[in-house]
């Protein structure tokens, strides 16, 4: 599983954002790391159509576009059945923006993984053999990527998050 970083939430968890400010949990003049709360949201979503330039796009075995429903309900989408995904739950959620939403502890962390898109835009899955080479490619088109886990077989389609893989 490679996840390609996002810029923001893009059309993830906003309801519950607006929820949060209305109820006074969070403010839009908060200060995250030298931005505004604000600032942040109404980051512009990245687009991924540019991935159709990777160098060894026919190694894609399958893409998730992380938005409503954020990680937990888009990757079984495209899992083939009998497979689960394991994600290292260390590599999500890094950036200062979801650092405030967790020190808040306004949702429980699996709300997290369900609502928003914990700074992964985008998963795609390729073989363990070519994992490295696409994140080098994608590194190429201008996408920032890591290995964040694996598809294992599994009576369960469904996303599985772990500390260490």
């Amino acid at each position: 599983l490679i996840g390609v970083k996002s810029d923001g939430l893009h059309s993830n968890g906003y309801s519950l954002i607006n929820l949060l400010i209305k109820e006074k949990k969070i403010k839009l003049n908060d200060k995250i790391g030298n931005k505004y709360l604000k600032d942040l949201l109404i980051k512009p979503t990245k687009i991924y159509t540019n991935l159709i330039n990777l160098k060894n796009l026919k190694d894609i075995k399958s893409m998730a576009n992380i938005t409503g429903g954020g990680l937990s309900e888009n990757i079984p989408r495209v899992l083939s059945n009998k497979t689960s995904a394991i994600i290292n739950k260390n590599l999500l959620c890094r950036s200062s923006l979801y650092k405030y939403i967790v020190e808040k502890k306004i949702i429980s962390q699996n709300e997290m993984y369900k609502t928003f898109n914990c700074g992964i835009g985008m998963v795609l899955i390729v073989s363990n053999s070519k994992a490295n080479l696409t994140v080098k490619n994608l590194k190429k088109i201008g996408f920032s990527s890591s290995i964040i886990g694996h598809v294992q077989k599994s009576k369960f389609k469904k996303v599985f998050y772990e500390n260490n893989l």
